[in-house]
């Protein structure tokens, strides 16, 4: 039973419902509760807990109690509730004033305290404050990024799996299933934690069985095949009305595709050739069956070939097995994120918002959960959960054992059913309806509208009102409102009509027909122009509200995404009008969050020209393709800006980040560039923005440059924020509002234009799971995997409905006016819309969205517009017009002439001296050579290793797949300088190296490749003479990583400085044993002239049998095969990435190294020479044939490169 809700009398205790149609006042209803609960059971503020869904939501209510108890405290204090009616029933109820004022003072002076905060706020200070009961952890940090971690969960168990499957089942999984259908079925999981996973998951056993028995009949199908081969031959050479297109597979080697499937004893894939599936006896003599034409079939043109038959079995054996694979691969995903997910975070002391809620719900229903109850229960006696309809399972089930065991506690829901539209989120309209079932002699309903004109509020009470289940669950019913007292109807337009609720219809030969609708595709892309046409000619026309014009700012747009908000809004622009995008989206994942990345990289390391052309070639700074160009040609202009470059880190770490970067956008004129700009105001809103977020977070953690730059890498890469990263509104000009549906929820606008309603949905999903509420176990949820046509009809009816509750939303934001495109598009029969407007005219039979569509099928664009226009004539505000096209002639709105920024006298001069730190990297970088840049990291997904590693012969490679990029090398090195050459153990080699596959981002599967490559390069003899591996270097005739810097140009004048011509010399005066023009490729160089410091590390100086050696490990991938390591092919791959002016530059450290420290040291005598190890060629058979790159450069050359560098450090003449 339902009544009508009134604030004095509803009762204070047990289970209260509250359904708050839109419009109806929700809040100030609560606030109204609340003041009774105060003065009536002499709670205080922190006796009664109030709950919503959102940050914003809780400071907003918050914000609204203080208000409404200060007003009703002064009403107390004068004795007069003033406008306020309820306030004034207070007043006259209270049988003590002034015990009443000092309560109210009190709850005024003690709101900061006030129990008003999130669900999870709720779930956390409850967890916190019952530790011991809950058995929560302390010190856990609350996060709600969690989507890296599900990826890398997901990611883990898709290599898991198909590393233990039998490799030719692995096919099979991927052709019914993707890896976005895996991310999308985690994600499922995950949002909807609580629902059973559903559907037939074979074991291990049943697994093996159904392999065996394919086997079987892969024996037999090969036997039949090889003893009717000749005979299928004959048959098809001579068959008549065999197809077209069958004739042309049989000409392309139909069969000898299946005799190669068939070559092997054992079959060697399950998947059969392409095409062959049409020889199946189930297939091959139907008339759809693509092989014979009809004609023939009639004629009886069929064989009774034994092999048909047999094949057709072998082929539903596949199927059936393939569905199995599909099915335990998606069961145990579905299990495994689910069980993983809290782990990990735990192990990072980490606990993110849903595990907050399920902990609180698995102590509630534990063996202290009784207790617990009681004790929240004696703190809060009454708790107010606002937004009920947002709930889900979980949250429904933790109040519900707070408050449900009667007693003098009071419980209120407070919600509307029918604006529940964040199933996205994991909100589940079945636990509100399961509430309202347990709750309905308590159920209360608000029926007076108190946002809408009394026009307005009829139109939408004709909509809805005028069908029996207008949101198709008859549990959710449509209570008809009452437009407030003396409502006026403020919309006035003598030009458009006077009915609030216009529906627009679409002049004929704008779209292009098929069929009897309207093609999607074409309308879709003219509807930015319509609405913005429309909306011009409004804001242009005669329209009121009231006794004003309408303006720019009185009118929203509602979309479904944020990409027709911005289509909307470039079309409003090329019109003159201003438009402002609402969105939820974050601002991290801006393109201005990546150039403010770029900005701040560069900051942080201003000696670093890569760094700082970056940031230049970014919109916001605005650099050229020739202003980069003419760089390259002025040196003073780029020394100038890296001088600039490192004042702007002076004043970051003096003043902050927001500092710094005001002093950027200044001095390069940011502002106004951008402006100018189509989405100039977007972007600078975004940057400013930025800035502020970036300054927060230092401030807060007190981080260094470089800390905010990780900080800030990584929060990008998540690609999750909170509500304080939401874009926000880039004007507060007069302008439209553009903003989606589910953002637009709990707002208000004049005028509501509704764009995409009639649209229908997206159909029947293609997923291998749906979500869905099962009727026949009481509405339980639950994910099927791989659901029949039932289960996918009874999901898509959710989405539909689901539908329905949106357009709701979106019409109800309307106060004056709504405004919603109507067209007989592909698809129109399907939406929520026509479901509204004909489900009314259905037969009693076919009152069902389904019989609505089917009988709107017949129907032409004429007749619906026919039905909807003789509607309109009987529904109080109704109104069809065609939309008004508007002219391309219509002024643009011309930019403000932005005044010129004042701006400090620049000095004249230019510093000279910019000194730089630089590497090997930095001078190749930008020759076209730079190994990093030459082999990008590549994906691990889909690459495998060789699957038998005990019998890997000489020719095959392990690491022949390993990702390839600078990650794969950081990973070797990093092997390399921590596990000991002479190590005994492969437990230990093991261990290390599954220490840094985990560490690198690896999975677990490359350790046995790893290990085996690994000990084959220690062993692999490196030179010809004087024989020896690395195993033979002990640990303690090791020098790891061995670095070095070499003062250039300091101090001696502006001339002297590294070039590339320098660093030729010496090759061009010694050319033996380089390649042919490399001396020419060291000159071509473009590196700018280096004066500063060059800097490096050596990966290894090794001693043997007196001999000093120095090593560089290379990872590069030369090729599939160890032919491809051969040493003649090496020296190419040594030139292109400039490997020889590294090595010399190394030799060169090395030699005055040891003219330093090895008393008598003779260059000849003593340097055994220099190793290049390209480890993925390297096997001990072919020894130094192969991966193995050996020189002693010239003593002449080295003496020669070592002079130059000492002379540009002032050592020498």
């Amino acid at each position: 039973m339902s009544r009508g809700f009134d604030p004095l009398l509803i009762a204070t205790t047990g289970v209260q419902l509250i359904e708050a149609s839109a419009g109806t006042g929700k809040t100030y209803s609560i606030t109204s509760l609340y003041l009774r609960l105060l003065l009536e059971r002499r709670l205080t503020v922190e006796q009664i807990l109030v709950v919503t869904f959102t940050e914003a939501a809780t400071a907003e209510l918050h914000e609204r109690i203080r208000t409404r108890l200060r007003t009703a405290a002064q009403g107390f204090q004068e004795q007069d509730g003033g406008n306020d009616p309820f306030l004034c029933q207070l007043l006259e109820r209270s049988t003590d004033h002034e015990a009443d004022r000092r309560l109210l003072a009190r709850a005024v002076s003690d709101i900061d305290k006030a129990a008003v905060s999130t669900i999870h706020g709720f779930a956390r200070r409850v967890l916190q404050q019952h530790a011991l009961e809950t058995g929560l952890l302390f010190e856990l940090e609350l996060t709600g990024a969690t989507q890296r971690l599900v990826q890398e969960i997901a990611d883990d168990y898709w290599s898991t799996f198909f590393y233990a499957l039998d490799h030719r089942l692995a096919s099979l999984v991927r052709q019914g299933v993707s890896p976005a259908q895996l991310r999308g079925l985690t994600q499922e999981a995950i949002r909807h934690g609580d629902f059973a996973i559903v559907g037939e998951v074979p074991s291990e056993e049943e697994l093996s069985s159904l392999m065996q028995e394919y086997c079987r009949l892969y024996v037999e199908a090969r036997d039949c095949w090889q003893e009717q081969r000749e005979a299928l031959a004959q048959y098809f050479a001579l068959a008549e009305g065999v197809t077209k297109p069958f004739k042309t597979l049989l000409t392309n080697g139909l069969l000898d595709r299946l005799a190669d499937f068939f070559a092997q004893d054992e079959p060697a894939a399950i998947g059969v050739p392409r095409h062959t599936e049409l020889l199946g006896g189930e297939n091959i003599f139907q008339p759809e069956g693509k092989v014979f034409t009809a004609t023939a079939l009639k004629k009886g043109g069929t064989s009774d070939n034994p092999f048909f038959e047999v094949w057709g079995r072998l082929l539903a054996q596949a199927e059936v097995l393939g569905a199995s694979c599909q099915a335990r691969f998606l069961g145990g995903a579905a299990r495994y994120i689910r069980a993983e997910l809290p782990k990990r975070l735990l192990a990072g002391q980490q606990q993110s918002f849903d595990e907050l809620l399920t902990g609180l719900d698995r102590a509630l229903r534990g063996p202290q959960g009784a207790q617990l109850a009681q004790q929240i229960r004696s703190r809060f006696p009454v708790a107010l959960i606002d937004e009920f309809q947002d709930t889900d399972p979980v949250q429904y089930r933790i109040f519900r054992t707070i408050y449900g065991q009667g007693g003098k506690e009071a419980l209120f829901l407070i919600g509307d059913p029918k604006q529940a539209i964040y199933g996205f989120r994991g909100a589940d309209i079945y636990a509100y309806l399961e509430a309202a079932g347990q709750a309905e002699a308590e159920k209360h309903t608000m029926t007076t509208n108190w946002r809408a004109d009394r026009k307005m509020v009829a139109a939408l009470n004709a909509l809805f009102g005028g069908l029996a289940h207008p949101f198709v669950d008859g549990r959710i019913s449509y209570a008809q409102v009452a437009a407030r007292p003396g409502a006026e109807d403020l919309w006035q337009s003598p030009s458009l009509g006077s009915s609030p609720l216009q529906f627009l219809t679409l002049p004929e030969g704008l779209c292009g027909v098929k069929g009897k609708r309207l093609i999607k595709k074409q309308l879709l892309a003219l509807i930015p122009d319509l609405v913005a046409g429309d909306i011009a000619g409004l804001l242009a026309g005669d329209t009121r509200i009231g006794e004003r014009s309408v303006r720019a700012a009185d009118i929203a747009v509602l979309v479904r995404t944020n990409t027709q908000a911005a289509e909307i809004q470039r079309a409003l622009r090329s019109r003159g009008v201003n438009g402002v995008l609402q969105s939820k989206a974050s601002v991290w994942a801006s393109t201005e969050a990546q150039e403010c990345l770029r900005l701040l990289v560069a900051v942080a390391e201003p000696g670093n020209e890569q760094l700082l052309r970056k940031v230049l070639a970014t919109t916001m700074l605005g650099f050229t393709g020739n202003d980069l160009d003419r760089l390259n040609q002025a040196e003073s202009e780029l020394y100038a800006l890296m001088g600039r470059v490192a004042a702007w880190q002076e004043v970051w770490r003096k003043n902050g980040v927001m500092r710094m970067l005001l002093a950027v956008w200044q001095e390069h004129s940011v502002t106004e560039r951008l402006l100018v700009l189509e989405d100039g105001e977007r972007r600078l809103t975004n940057l400013r923005h930025l800035g502020e977020l970036l300054q927060e977070t230092e401030s807060r953690n007190h981080f260094s440059p470089e800390m905010l730059v990780a900080w800030l890498s990584q929060t990008i890469t998540a690609g999750e924020s909170g509500e304080e990263a939401e874009l926000r509104l880039e004007s507060d000009e007069d302008a439209v509002q553009l903003v989606t549906i589910h953002r637009s929820k709990g707002l208000e606008y004049p005028i509501v234009y509704c764009p995409y309603l009639c649209l229908g949905g997206g159909g029947t999903s293609k997923q291998p799971f749906v979500s869905l509420h099962d009727p026949e176990v009481g509405w339980q949820g639950r994910i099927v995997l791989f659901p029949d046509d039932a289960a996918r009809a009874l999901a898509s009816g959710e989405r539909f409905a689901e539908e329905l509750r949106l357009a709701y939303v979106a019409m109800t934001r309307a106060r004056h006016g709504c405004h919603i495109f109507w067209v007989p598009v592909s698809g129109y029969d399907s939406s929520a819309l026509a479901w509204l407007l004909h489900g009314d005219q259905a037969e009693p039979e076919t009152a069902s969205p389904e019989g609505v569509q089917e009988q709107l099928k017949g129907c032409t664009g004429q007749e619906l517009l026919a039905r909807l226009q003789a509607r309109a004539k009987t529904s109080e505000g109704w109104q069809v017009r065609p939309l008004h096209l508007g002219s391309d002639s219509i002024g643009k709105a011309a930019k403000p002439d932005v005044p010129p920024p004042l701006a400090c006298r620049v000095p004249g001069r230019t510093p000279k001296q910019v000194w730089r730190i630089g590497s090997f990297s930095h001078l190749t970088a930008q020759s076209g050579h730079d190994f990093e840049q030459r082999e990008p990291e590549a994906a691990a997904e889909g690459l495998a290793p060789p699957l038998d590693m005990e019998s890997a012969s000489v020719s095959q490679l392990p690491l022949a797949q390993f990702p390839k990029g600078p990650v794969a090398g950081n990973f070797f090195h990093s092997l390399f300088e921590k596990i000991s050459f002479q190590t005994e153990s492969p437990a230990q080699l093991r261990e290390q190296v599954q220490e840094q596959l985990r560490f690198y981002g690896y999975p677990e599967l490359w350790r046995a490749p790893v290990c085996l490559a690994f000990g084959e390069v220690l062993k692999t003899p490196l030179r010809t003479r004087d024989i020896f591996c690395l195993a033979d270097i002990g640990d303690d005739q090791r020098l790891i990583e061995m670095p070095f810097t070499f003062p250039v140009g300091a101090g001696l004048g502006e001339d002297a400085s590294l070039s590339a011509e320098l660093l030729a010399r010496p090759f061009i005066d010694h050319p033996q044993g380089i390649p042919a023009g490399y001396a020419e490729a060291l000159r071509a160089l473009r590196f700018i002239p280096l004066r500063g410091f060059l800097k490096g590390f050596i990966d290894l100086i090794g001693v043997f049998e007196g001999k000093w050696y120095l090593f560089d490990y290379k990872s590069n991938h030369l090729g599939a095969s160890r032919d491809d390591y051969a040493r003649e092919k090496l020296p190419a791959a040594m030139a292109d990435h400039h490997y020889f002016l590294q090595y010399h530059i190394y030799t060169v450290a090395l030699h005055r190294y040891l003219t330093c420290r090895l008393p008598g040291y003779d260059y000849d005598r003593d340097f055994g020479g220099v190793l290049y190890l390209f480890i993925k060629g390297m096997h001990p058979d072919s020894g130094p044939d192969c991966g193995v790159f050996a020189d002693l450069p010239p003593l002449a050359r080295i003496e020669q490169l070592s002079a130059i560098f000492e002379s540009l450090a002032g050592e020498g003449a």
